[in-house]
C-alpha cells in the first residue's frame, strides 16, 4: 500500500502538490475562523437573550399579577424591548398558570407546558438562564428548546417565567453558517485559481532550465540559461548552472582540441613510419635479390636499416606516450 501510495506521489507534479497543500491549509484555517466566528456569535446571542429575559424578569417580578395587564395598557411599566415571540406567564406556587402574554406575533399560541414549574423548582433556578426542551399545551407537538428565566414573586405566591424560543438565534446561526460556507467556497475557489497561476508563472523558469538540458543532452553545449536576480532562487540555479555548462562546453573544447591534434599526430606518424618502412624493406629487397655484394654496401644498408628502426621506436615509444596521456584524460574528465 505505501508502495503505491508512494509511486502514485511521484507521479504527481509539483505543481498539482503546491496547489492542493495551500487551498488545503486555507481550507482548514477558513474552517476553524468559521467555526471560532460562529461559536462568538452564538455566546453573543445567547447573552444578549439572558439579559433580556432577566432584566424583563426583575422588572415584572415585583408587580401584582391581577393589575399587570390594566398598567401595560396604561403604559404605567417599561419593559425592555423583547423579541416578537417571547411568553411571559405569571404562575401559582403548584405552577398553575395565572395569567400569560404571548407575542402577538405568536399567532398559533405556541407556548411552552409550564405545568412544572412549581415554586420549589423556580427558587431552585437561583433566577439563572437556562435551557429547556418543551412541549406545547396540549402536549402534541415538540416546541424544541427555549431559553427561560424564572424567579418568584414579590407580592404574590408564585413565580414569573420568562421564556424565549432558541429557533431564532439557531436560524440566524444557521444562516450566517449558510452565507459563510458559500463564501468560504468562493474564497477558496479563488484561491486555489490564483495559487495555480502564481505557481505556474514561478515554476516556468524550470521549463526554460528543462529545455535548455534537452538541448545540452542533444549535444548542443552553447545553450545558456537566462541571467536572473542573483537574490532569487531562480538566479541563483541558472548562475550554477550556467557555470556547470561552462566547464562542460570548455572540457568538450579540451576535449575536441586534443582529439584533433592525436589525430593531426597519427596522420603525421603515419607518414613518418612509411618512410622508414619504405627504406627497410627496400635495403631487405635489395639484400635478397643479392644486390648487396660488398662488406661496404652490407655494412651501410644495415646502419640504414638501424637508423631506421631507432627511428620507428621514437616514433613508437611517442604514440604509446600519446596512448596513456588519453587514458588519464578518460579517468579525469
Amino acid at each position: 500500500m505505501k508502495e503505491k501510495l508512494a509511486a502514485l506521489n511521484d507521479r504527481i507534479s509539483l505543481r498539482v502538490k503546491l496547489t492542493v497543500m495551500s487551498i488545503a491549509l486555507i481550507g482548514l484555517l477558513l474552517t476553524l475562523s468559521s467555526f471560532g466566528t460562529i461559536s462568538l456569535l452564538r455566546t453573543y446571542l445567547q447573552e444578549n437573550t439572558d439579559t433580556l429575559l432577566t432584566s424583563t424578569a426583575a422588572a415584572l417580578a415585583d408587580e401584582e399579577p391581577l393589575l399587570l395587564e390594566e398598567r401595560l395598557a396604561l403604559r404605567q411599566i417599561t419593559l425592555p424591548r423583547l423579541p416578537s415571540d417571547y411568553y411571559i406567564a405569571f404562575l401559582d406556587s403548584n405552577g398553575s398558570l395565572l395569567f400569560g402574554l404571548v407575542s402577538s406575533a405568536n399567532a398559533k399560541n405556541a407556548v411552552p407546558n409550564l405545568n412544572a414549574f412549581t415554586l420549589e423548582a423556580v427558587m431552585a433556578t437561583e433566577g439563572r438562564p437556562f435551557d429547556i426542551e418543551v412541549s406545547s399545551k396540549s402536549g402534541y407537538r415538540d416546541l424544541g428548546s427555549w431559553r427561560i428565566v424564572a424567579k418568584p414573586l414579590t407580592r404574590a405566591n408564585g413565580s414569573i417565567v420568562i421564556a424565549l424560543p432558541d429557533v431564532t438565534n439557531a436560524r440566524l446561526i444557521a444562516q450566517y453558517g449558510a452565507i459563510g460556507t458559500g463564501f468560504g467556497f468562493f474564497l477558496l475557489t479563488l484561491s486555489g485559481l490564483a495559487i495555480w497561476l502564481t505557481i505556474t508563472s514561478a515554476l516556468r523558469p524550470l521549463r526554460e532550465v528543462e529545455r535548455t538540458a534537452a538541448m545540452v543532452a542533444a549535444g548542443d553545449t552553447s545553450q545558456r540559461l537566462v541571467d536572473a536576480d542573483k537574490n532569487t532562487e531562480i538566479g541563483r540555479l541558472n548562475g550554477s548552472l550556467n557555470s556547470m555548462l561552462d566547464s562542460i562546453d570548455n572540457a568538450m573544447s579540451s576535449r575536441n582540441k586534443a582529439l584533433d591534434q592525436m589525430k593531426r599526430f597519427v596522420a603525421d606518424a603515419s607518414h613518418e613510419l612509411r618512410t622508414p618502412l619504405v627504406t627497410l624493406r627496400g635495403y631487405t629487397e635489395l639484400y635478397r635479390m643479392g644486390a648487396l655484394k660488398k662488406k661496404a654496401d652490407i655494412d651501410e644498408a644495415m646502419g640504414r636499416i638501424e637508423n631506421e628502426s631507432i627511428r620507428m621506436s621514437e616514433l613508437v615509444e611517442n604514440l604509446l606516450a600519446l596512448a596513456r596521456m588519453d587514458e588519464t584524460f578518460e579517468l579525469t574528465k
